[in-house]
């Protein structure tokens, strides 16, 4: 079995597990968040419901990239994936928005005491699940790029802070409480569920700008595009191709990249160089066959370049 295989199949079962720890998570953050009267574990719990449908959509699109075109959909289903990155982060930012909101409902309605033990049971269940989940999907990202995995961990990440600030809240409110200050210890958790809102916001803020580029097939960095360049210029030359024309806009974690060699009118291109300058320039791009759908033509009128 080939590395991009292998890698595959260990993002699809890295997302398989997070959407059945998903819905453990979900089931005990609802019904934690009623016996102990949290909004912090039930926002944790609504989080952790939205994240189910956002982490099938990851894993859909995960398996359906591999699947080749078919009469339906010609160009195969790359363009998922940066679809799905889309969803989930605008879903993960909703989720902080409505943190924020409910926790300043809730300092307006004077707070909630959280110094029971139903909170410290939920706050180190759910601390172990979402520091145990985040660790092996970041280890797993060091060999296996995935936008999807990324995306998922970073979920992970912020139930696992979520998680940190209701154990520390809980702490906090039981020392009020047993020092006599059960009026400030009210405050404690609406403050904290604010503070991990505002400090993971920036997460989909900074992923949703390059999944939206995917989507409108907007050009990449200027650094890829330079990458592609660079191998596309060697090459042409070294094929004796002076002149092209290179359109490129990326797919989640893979490209479509078009070059159009410009030729002189009357020019001979034979198909066995056209053959050899695709594989060399798929060997000199070092991307797997599913990430890559490139197009390499020859033409005399600059109009089809």
């Amino acid at each position: 079995m080939s590395p991009v295989t292998t890698g595959l199949r260990n993002v699809t079962r890295a997302l398989r597990l997070s959407l059945a720890l998903g819905v453990l998570g979900a089931v005990m953050g609802v019904a934690f968040g009623v016996l102990s009267g949290s909004g912090a574990i039930l926002l944790d719990g609504l989080f952790s419901s939205l994240s189910l449908g956002t982490t099938w959509l990851g894993l859909a699109a995960t398996r359906l990239v591999r699947e080749p075109e078919n009469e339906r959909f010609q160009f195969g289903y790359r363009h998922l994936e940066p679809m799905a990155v889309a969803l989930r982060a605008f879903a993960l930012l909703a989720v902080c928005l409505y943190a924020v909101a409910e926790a300043v409902m809730s300092i307006v309605r004077g707070g909630q005491a959280i110094d029971n033990g139903w909170v410290l049971a939920y706050a180190v269940f759910s601390l172990v699940e979402g520091l145990a989940v985040w660790a092996w999907e970041r280890r797993l990202l060091r060999s296996t790029p995935s936008a999807a995995l990324r995306l998922d961990a970073q979920e992970w990440l912020f139930s696992t802070l979520l998680s940190c600030a209701i154990l520390v809240g809980w702490g906090v409110a039981t020392w009020c409480s047993a020092n006599g200050q059960e009026r400030l210890g009210q405050f404690i958790d609406p403050l904290l569920v604010m503070v991990i809102a505002v400090v993971v916001a920036p997460v989909p803020l900074r992923m949703l700008p390059r999944a939206l580029r995917d989507v409108l097939l907007i050009a990449p960095e200027p650094e890829v595009q330079a990458r592609f360049a660079a191998a596309v210029t060697r090459l042409a030359h070294a094929h004796g191709y002076q002149r092209w024309k290179m359109h490129l806009a990326r797919m989640g974690d893979g490209f479509d990249l078009e070059v159009n060699l410009l030729v002189e009118p009357g020019h001979i291109t034979p198909t066995a160089e056209l053959d050899r300058l695709r594989a060399e320039l798929a060997a000199e791009l070092e991307l797997p066959r599913h990430r890559l759908w490139m197009s390499v033509t020859a033409t005399a009128d600059e109009r089809w370049a």
